[in-house]
């Protein structure tokens, strides 16, 4: 409907009145790239499938960042040396996480995003045989073949709002 940005411009427009004025919240590119990312939950997976008609694991992280400028390799290995490493306990949403394959052991066949972090771990989203979708970290499968994280985008410390007046 038309009528929600009017909405939205009268309510923006009487922000001044209300004592305090609002900064426009705008997305991070983190944000941006896990709508984005969110958006093709179900697609279906495709060996070496770089598009939304099908994905691969590295072939998902590298369409989905790639739409902001973040050019990663076509593999998995490769994509595991770019941006900077993150220890497991300063994991982000938005990190790219890194696992061992099903027959290789300690070397990296699987990556996925970063969505959320909480003390039980983290969830992913990735291209799984199953398609796009998003796993804990706590799953026994993903537990046991956890390697690395990287970090590609920089992470700036949210703004301080300004504080309600104390009357």
């Amino acid at each position: 409907m038309k009528r929600a940005p009017l909405l939205l411009l009268l309510l923006a427009a009487a922000l001044p009145l209300c004592g305090q004025e609002v900064a426009p919240v705008r997305p991070t590119v983190v944000d941006s790239v896990l709508a984005e990312a969110r958006s093709h939950l179900g697609a279906p997976y495709r060996r070496g499938g770089r598009t939304p008609e099908g994905f691969d694991d590295a072939g998902f992280t590298r369409y989905v960042y790639g739409l902001f400028g973040y050019f990663l390799p076509p593999a998995t290995v490769p994509q595991s040396r770019q941006g900077v490493a993150v220890d497991t306990a300063d994991l982000r949403p938005g990190d790219l996480v890194f696992f061992g394959g099903s027959r290789s052991g300690r070397r990296v066949g699987h990556v996925g995003i970063v969505t959320d972090v909480d003390s039980a771990g983290f969830r992913f989203i990735h291209a799984s045989s199953r398609g796009v979708t998003i796993t804990a970290s706590t799953d026994v499968y993903y537990r046991q073949r956890y390697l690395l994280a990287r970090r590609l985008v920089k992470w700036k410390p949210a703004p301080k709002l300004p504080s309600a007046p104390v009357e």
